[in-house]
């Protein structure tokens, strides 16, 4: 089966409901639920999602990191892939964690609307539309 690294834009056009994006976002999220993909996240992903929800309601975000958690696969991340982004030269820093985690941990491709961040990934990177036409 295919391993995903689903990126935080992905997640959170669901979770904020994201006029334009949500539909195909929440398709992908749906292919991981009914295990048709195996999706991955990262801690640091979770932390920057939460951080973003509790401004809302922090009891409904940590409610829904702990709903992700139970979709999504949780990567470790070590000290390898924080030296492999600081020698990178990708532009974003986070992007480069997210990239160099999923490739230690054998994802296949990457899902992401931030197509432009992960420019130097060796991964295919899609967007959720991209992935929702080449692949369902």
């Amino acid at each position: 089966m295919m391993i995903a690294y689903i990126d935080s834009d992905v997640i959170l056009d669901v979770l904020l409901g994201r006029k334009d994006f949500a539909k195909e976002s929440g398709q992908i999220l749906n292919i991981v639920e009914t295990k048709h993909l195996t999706g991955t996240t990262t801690l640091l992903a979770l932390a920057n999602i939460h951080y973003l929800l509790k401004r809302f309601d922090n009891k409904n975000a940590l409610k829904a990191i702990a709903t992700l958690r139970k979709i999504l696969t949780v990567m470790p991340l070590t000290e390898q892939e924080l030296i492999n982004a600081l020698e990178s030269g990708f532009k974003d820093f986070e992007d480069a964690i997210q990239n160099y985690t999923s490739e230690s941990y054998g994802c296949n491709i990457i899902i992401t609307r931030n197509i432009k961040g992960f420019t130097k990934s060796k991964l295919p990177v899609y967007t959720p539309k991209e992935y929702l036409i080449k692949h369902c």
